[in-house]
């Protein structure tokens, strides 16, 4: 497997091109993930190659590709960003000390002093670096990469991969024992690239405060006039629950494949458009993404990319269109994809339920966010043809939003206490594993458990509706 390594290309980027390279990168990690999954998982993965148990036994062996992947993208992330940092200031500095040194007992302790700062600050996400580097995340970049190159990463990410899937530890095959160090390296990578995405997050948030804009035909024209877009096609889910007054809307905006400015650039253009309407959003494809993913099949796109749904056009370009058959096949495997998924969230549910019986807060907490979790996963499967790699259900929920957003209404966070019931959820994955003290009132427990059900059965009924919908197109 090649490493996605700088190419000739990039190494000759300016500074602010390097900069949007990353950021664009950044975005893309976690887009399709959370830090907290990450972290899991890596957890796993350096169990796996430090032991004579492959990956295997810890989750699914296709997560150790799927990391490689994923690391790679982060590290060429980071040197994009470590390049351009040292060249406005000539050279980036950090501290060096030698083991057991004065200098580095100090900095040791200082760092001790620092953890509970921290932790309340940032809610125990970041755990590698000190608050120096909080501020400025591209000093841990370059502390990580004085102890290993970026032209190192590459061979020890491929050993990873060798051994995590292996039967042999790295240890029994090769004598090295600095996977800890390693490991703790790939942490720093990550909670840096996660504070600079939570940044740029921030920027988008308060610019999305500036102005807002009617809904409808306004936000359409606006969208028209500052993205210059081939196509949009508006869709409008229908109305699942008794509490909704308006339909959910979501633009999907299709732009020319000459325009080779990066997504990222065009989000706070968006987020201004549209403030206002929490129920309408937008996605960007590009015209080639959009026609392969109607080719290979996707129940999303095949439902939104119709005629009836197509409020803007620019282009006379023809999409392709499916044949009946191979709808009616499409149609069938989502079928299956999303019986498997939401008789796996049943079962979680009902695991819930016996561990509610005996008492046991923590593992009926645990139980129940697998279920939500899987709901939300299967609804993206099923639909969509991926998934999110996350254990965050709120970060969930927003990846569904345009998917099935009816299901965001059974636990929606829009008031003080519809947020903390949210994220008793949200904490219940990892609380309930690694927390030894973690207890959940019965009565909290009873509210969460008296609501999965309508989710499993709000999830069947929009899925329904949304297979009833494409067999009356491919007829």
């Amino acid at each position: 497997m090649e490493p996605e390594n700088l190419t000739s290309n990039e190494i000759l980027l300016t500074n602010e091109q390097k900069l949007a390279h990353a950021r664009q990168a950044i975005v893309e990690i976690f887009h399709a993930t959370d830090l907290n999954y990450i972290r899991i998982e890596l957890w796993h993965l350096l169990k796996a190659v430090t032991t004579d148990r492959p990956f295997s036994f810890q989750g699914d062996p296709s997560t150790v590709l799927w990391l490689r992947r994923l690391f790679d993208k982060m590290i060429t992330a980071c040197k994009l960003m470590l390049d351009a940092a040292e060249v406005e200031e000539n050279a980036l500095s950090v501290d060096r000390f030698l083991i057991f040194s004065d200098q580095q007992i100090a900095a040791d302790r200082q760092s001790l002093k620092e953890m509970r700062e921290l932790n309340e600050r940032y809610g125990g996400m970041i755990r590698r670096l000190s608050l120096t580097e909080t501020q400025r995340p591209v000093l841990a970049i370059k502390r990580v990469f004085e102890l290993y190159s970026y032209d190192q990463w590459p061979g020890i990410l491929e050993d990873w991969v060798e051994y995590g899937l292996g039967k042999m530890s790295i240890f029994e095959a090769t004598g090295e024992s600095d996977q800890v160090i390693q490991y703790e390296s790939l942490e720093t990578l990550l909670e840096a690239i996660y504070l600079i995405w939570k940044q740029n997050e921030k920027v988008l948030h308060s610019a999305n405060r500036l102005t807002q804009t009617a809904a409808g035909k306004a936000t359409i024209e606006l969208l028209i006039t500052a993205l210059k877009p081939e196509l949009i096609f508006e869709i409008s889910h229908s109305e699942t629950l008794p509490t909704e007054k308006l339909p959910y809307r979501d633009l999907l905006i299709i732009l020319s494949d000459e325009n080779h400015k990066p997504f990222k650039e065009l989000d706070p253009v968006i987020e201004l458009i549209t403030a206002g309407d929490e129920k309408l959003g937008c996605s960007i494809r590009k015209l080639s993404d959009l026609r392969q993913s109607l080719e290979n099949g996707q129940v999303y796109f095949s439902l939104a990319c119709i005629p009836e749904n197509l409020v803007y056009r620019r282009t006379a370009v023809t999409l392709p269109k499916m044949t009946p058959e191979k709808m009616t096949a499409l149609v069938e495997k989502s079928k299956r994809d999303f019986q498997i998924g939401l008789t796996q969230a049943r079962k979680f549910f009902y695991g819930a339920r016996f561990y509610e019986e005996t008492q046991e807060s923590a593992l009926c907490m645990f139980m129940l966010q697998q279920a939500v979790e899987t709901v939300f996963r299967t609804i993206a499967v099923s639909l969509c043809g991926a998934e999110k790699r996350t254990h965050s259900i709120k970060s969930l929920q927003s990846y569904n939003r345009r998917l099935a957003p009816q299901l965001n209404e059974v636990f929606p966070g829009d008031t003080p206490e519809e947020e903390r019931i949210l994220q008793l959820l949200e904490d219940a994955y990892l609380e309930s594993r690694y927390n030894l003290q973690y207890h959940v009132s019965s009565e909290d427990i009873d509210l969460i458990s008296t609501r999965v059900p309508s989710l499993l059965e709000l999830a069947e009924s929009v899925f329904e509706e949304r297979m009833k919908v494409v067999l009356t197109a491919a007829t």
